[in-house]
């Protein structure tokens, strides 16, 4: 994260000044692929609870996807369901937005996403993440597709951000 990116600032300069860098020990890609390997050396199962008031279920998909790339055995919300030891709820709201612009339309995406742990009977809160997406387009499908492709890119890049135990 952002230490990396100091560290490979001063690098940068150090190189500069005396014409070699020093070798990395470790490399962020290292770093990432040791958190997401952390809890998954065997399928853990997570349950997970979406809320979308979006009528296409996009953002879900990728959230499914994510999960599943990185191993857990993702369980979706049944009546007989039964307690996994991790869950992640989500929520998508899509808003219209009032814009003074004859022949365009603004919407707002805002995807909320906490994970909780099993604690006895309840799910004790972790960690949250939250991404906000408005865009303009000349049509209200226009928009909300726009709002849609940049809220998938910003939560792949923030979804291992959100801390599971």
């Amino acid at each position: 994260g952002a230490l990396l990116k100091v560290r490979a600032d001063s690098d940068e300069k150090y190189q500069l000044i005396t014409g070699h860098g020093i070798p990395y020990v470790i490399n962020s890609s290292a770093i990432e692929r040791k958190k997401r390997e952390k809890h998954f050396q065997e399928d853990v199962p997570l349950l997970l609870e979406m809320r979308d008031d979006s009528p296409h279920r996009a953002i879900e998909q990728e959230i499914f996807e994510q999960l599943l790339s990185v191993g857990f055995k993702v369980h979706l919300p049944t009546p007989a369901a039964t307690k996994t030891p991790f869950k992640i709820v989500g929520e998508v709201k899509v808003q219209e937005l009032y814009i003074n612009v004859p022949g365009f339309k603004k919407h707002k995406i805002t995807v909320q996403m906490k994970s909780q742990k099993l604690a006895g009977e309840k799910y004790l809160d972790v960690d949250q993440i939250s991404i906000v997406q408005e865009k303009v387009g000349r049509s209200e499908a226009q928009a909300k597709q726009l709002a849609l492709e940049e809220t998938i890119i910003q939560l792949k890049k923030k979804f291992f951000d959100l801390k599971i135990d």
